[in-house]
């Protein structure tokens, strides 16, 4: 007896908690153009009483409505009642309480979502789908119980009638594009025709939907259609989107890191920097975008006439000089010399960086060769820039020039956080190395090549110095070097020759250390040969433990021991 009185006052102190809210008026409904009811500007389409009554405890999505929907007043104990039933596992009992509240409050967005949530919990689909479908067609109602019917149809393997919901949600709350996004991905992989047509359809009806375009090409890019999503952009895209729908196609898949993606997001930047519908700089922007993707992804050389196309038929005196200088640059080590000069000797901006234009004037002479040709250009720009210092003290290198060559190296490693001091350094090593002094100018030679790209023939230079040296540093640095273009040229077996030779036969030179972690990362990741890549990796750090690379080499090994590469 005394129980049932504690637990009467509990009752009455709960209603006392939960006053009568006078009833709002009937508000007006407003009709668009489809006939359908406009939705209300409250968050979440929520009245401010909703708002209080719910946030403070709920774990679910507030209802979605298009009309205000009315606070529950005192059935709120008993709904609350019915939603800790479901949390507690105890589906039956929650699902009758739901259908005893929603006699007493037909068609109310709250207990309609509550009983949806626990028909799903039963994985009763197909009465999540009846009860949506019909409450949505009586109250004429495109946001109620949306999310739930969307759901219950995927479940039901009904994609397209899944993505059809989930569009037309979203046409009305702008702010479901996460959700939207997700689902239609999910959708697409089990009907890709069908579901990509509704998005594109919806997108085309409203041009200003710029989420709805982005997504439309984003599913035919998963779907792997990259030529379809190309003219769909070029479609969908103009100048009165701030960012262009390219740009924003091209950052979604830059995010992704994945090799691809990353091309895809050359190809839509590249055609937006050729789209003459743009000005000139949002053109260069995008240009200089996709220069940056191709410099991280190691690919300037093939990427870059692609960039020159896109541009071609903007005059060089409104191109960004930095820009001019990058592609000229590119266009030359891709071989087309030719359309470089034409490029650099064009009227070009009168700017800060069109001292970039003369050095890379001058690197274009020094590239045609004989490198004498190009010191008098070098020399006089010098002083302009701490790589004009670096690429004239390496023409005079490439000339034979060593101890003016050397002079210069130093200058432009006098400040060792310069851009070039590291490679000064090594040059200036390079030089000191040479024994006899005699062979400094086949060593510039040997560098000039290189530099030039003929690694081929550089290849065999360096062969032929390598069977006339003695087996010293000079020597040493012959054969990382042969190592590494080898390994480049796609021939890791050709290449572990001269490095383990190194690593073997001169263990106490400076370079050993590297020899053996080339090694290693040949074995590794060209090879796939772990075990030996492992016992290159131990001998190093056996041999090295202080040498400045040993803290990578000991990375890796571990990372190896755990499986993890």
């Amino acid at each position: 007896m005394i129980l049932h009185l504690l637990g009467l006052l509990l009752v009455l102190a709960g209603n006392a908690a939960e006053p009568q809210r006078p009833a709002e008026p009937k508000r007006p409904r407003v009709a668009t153009a489809a006939g359908v009811p406009a939705p209300s500007n409250l968050p979440n389409s929520l009245s401010q009483g909703m708002v209080e009554i719910i946030m403070p405890t709920a774990v679910d999505a507030p209802p979605l409505s298009q009309r205000v929907i009315p606070p529950l007043g005192n059935l709120i104990p008993s709904w609350r009642a019915a939603r800790q039933l479901r949390m507690d596992g105890m589906l039956d009992a929650a699902r009758d309480t739901l259908l005893r509240l929603n006699q007493a409050a037909p068609h109310h967005a709250l207990v309609l979502g509550e009983l949806a949530r626990v028909y799903g919990a039963q994985g009763d689909w197909a009465a999540v789908e009846r009860l949506a479908r019909n409450e949505r067609t009586s109250q004429r109602d495109t946001l109620l119980l949306s999310h739930d019917l969307a759901l219950a149809l995927e479940r039901l393997r009904k994609p397209r009638e899944a993505a059809a919901v989930v569009v037309d949600c979203w046409r009305l709350r702008p702010v479901d594009a996460g959700w939207a996004a997700e689902t239609l991905n999910r959708l697409v992989m089990n009907d890709s025709r069908g579901v990509r047509d509704l998005v594109r359809r919806a997108a085309a009806d409203t041009p200003s939907r710029v989420d709805l375009h982005s997504v439309a090409v984003s599913l035919d890019w998963k779907m792997g259609d990259a030529t379809l999503v190309m003219k769909e952009l070029a479609a969908s895209d103009n100048p009165g989107l701030t960012p262009p729908l390219r740009w924003r196609f091209a950052d979604a898949l830059l995010a992704t890191g994945a090799e691809r993606d990353s091309l895809g997001a050359v190809d839509a930047l590249a055609a937006m920097a050729s789209d003459p519908r743009y000005d000139a700089s949002l053109r260069m922007q995008a240009a200089r975008r996709a220069m940056d993707v191709h410099r991280a992804r190691g690919t300037l050389k093939e990427g870059t006439p692609q960039i020159y196309a896109s541009l071609k038929d903007v005059r060089p005196e409104h191109w960004n000089a930095e820009l001019l200088v990058e592609v000229a640059r590119g266009l030359r080590e891709a071989g087309q010399a030719t359309t470089a000069r034409a490029l650099l000797d064009a009227p070009t901006p009168a700017s800060p960086a069109g001292a970039g234009v003369a050095l890379e004037r001058a690197l274009d002479e020094l590239h045609e060769g004989p490198p004498t040709r190009a010191l008098t250009r070098l020399h006089d720009i010098a002083e302009g820039s701490p790589e004009a210092r670096f690429r004239f003290a390496e023409a005079l290198f490439f000339a034979g020039l060593a101890d003016s060559a050397l002079a210069e190296y130093k200058r432009a490693s006098a400040d060792p956080g310069a851009p070039f001091a590291g490679a000064a350094f090594e040059r200036m090593y390079l030089i000191e190395d040479t024994s006899p002094k005699s062979l400094l100018p086949v060593i510039g030679r040997l560098m000039y090549l290189d530099w030039r790209g003929d690694t081929k023939v550089a290849l065999v230079l360096a062969d032929s110095l390598s069977g006339a040296l003695q087996h010293g540093p000079l020597w040493a640095r012959i054969a990382i070097y042969r190592g590494q273009r080898l390994e480049a040229l796609g021939q890791p077996d050709s290449a572990l020759v001269p490095i383990l030779a190194l690593a073997n036969q001169l263990p106490d030179d400076r370079l050993a250390p590297v020899a053996r972690e080339m090694a290693g990362d040949i074995y590794l990741f060209k090879l796939k040969r772990q075990p030996e890549a492992i016992a290159q990796y131990e001998e190093c750090l056996t041999r090295y433990p202080r040498a400045w690379n040993s803290a990578e080499v000991r990375r890796r090994l571990e990372a190896l021991k755990k499986g993890r590469l």
